[in-house]
């Protein structure tokens, strides 16, 4: 399935750095889009009358037509169309949850780093990041009685890290690549007395991808580790994270589509987060599509 994607932002360097990274994202996940530019809400929402899109990237701070008031018209016209927010205005994080966003996404984040090809088959890549904000959503402690969650602001974040990725085509039908990441995040909330700061996530991140590509057929087998994980109150540390996962596409038709998901195929005991929320054991998905 590709999906169709609509960004808007009235500052175009801005929106060329979102595409980038959007498109990265698509890449590592195997995942084909179509991405559209809009440099106004006034312009997308005429584009939004004739063509659908999956999803919406929008600016907040845009004249004349602000974030908000694109989204709400957007949303009358195409309602299942999913919002996300992108914005430098901490404070407007709450002010997006009326239009119901999918994500949001924060412009006060810096990375710089270097591309190297090597020949016509393979590419280098190494980024340094950091990124800081005031208000971070997350979840709150299993409330004792009721074992339930809600949302809450849990402070000020940071992080600081570098990436590194190989990626190499072997030939026509296959390519692979490596990827390495360390981070530091860390969380403080300003609001608890002598508060400091304490990691938040995992610091290590490994990810690898082997693709098999032809006429009619593509597979891909991706792994993914996530290590040296944030502490869970008188637990300890939540284990490290191992996904193994197998995704094959046949295209019956040009119109018709089956798809088969193995997930986490090494059968581990994977925590999605310091809650002790367990993700699936070993799961298979057999899909359909037609597209009209």
């Amino acid at each position: 399935m590709e999906y169709k994607v609509a960004l808007c932002d009235d500052d175009e360097k801005i929106a060329s750095k979102i595409m980038e990274a959007f498109n990265n994202e698509l890449h590592a996940h195997n995942l084909e889009a179509t991405i559209d530019y809009y440099s106004s809400g006034n312009v997308l929402i005429e584009a939004v009358k004739e063509k659908h899109y999956n999803l919406a990237l929008l600016d907040i701070d845009m004249t004349p037509l602000n974030g908000f008031d694109t989204a709400q018209s957007i949303c009358s016209i195409s309602s299942d169309t999913r919002i996300v927010f992108v914005t430098s205005h901490e404070e407007l994080v709450f002010d997006t949850f009326e239009y119901t966003p999918f994500y949001f996404i924060r412009k006060k984040y810096y990375e710089t780093g270097v591309k190297k090809l090597i020949g016509d088959k393979s590419s280098l890549k190494f980024a340094v990041y950091h990124m800081d904000f005031d208000n971070k959503l997350g979840w709150s402690d299993k409330d004792p009685l009721t074992g339930l969650q809600h949302a809450i602001n849990k402070g000020e974040f940071r992080n600081t890290g570098v990436e590194a990725e190989f990626a190499r085509t072997v030939n026509a039908h296959w390519d692979y690549s490596l990827g390495l990441g360390y981070g530091n995040p860390e969380i403080r909330d300003p609001s608890k007395k002598n508060s400091k700061w304490e990691q938040d996530a995992g610091r290590i991140d490994i990810a690898a991808a082997l693709t098999y590509r032809a006429d009619k057929v593509r597979s891909t087998m991706t792994f993914k580790y996530l290590g040296d994980r944030e502490c869970y109150s008188i637990y300890g540390d939540v284990p490290s994270r191992i996904r193994l996962t197998w995704n094959t596409i046949y295209d019956i038709t040009p119109r018709d589509t089956v798809s088969l998901t193995l997930n986490n195929l090494l059968d581990h005991k994977n925590y999605a987060n310091r809650y002790g929320n367990l993700e699936l054991p070993l799961n298979w998905r057999l899909s359909y599509s037609h597209r009209f």
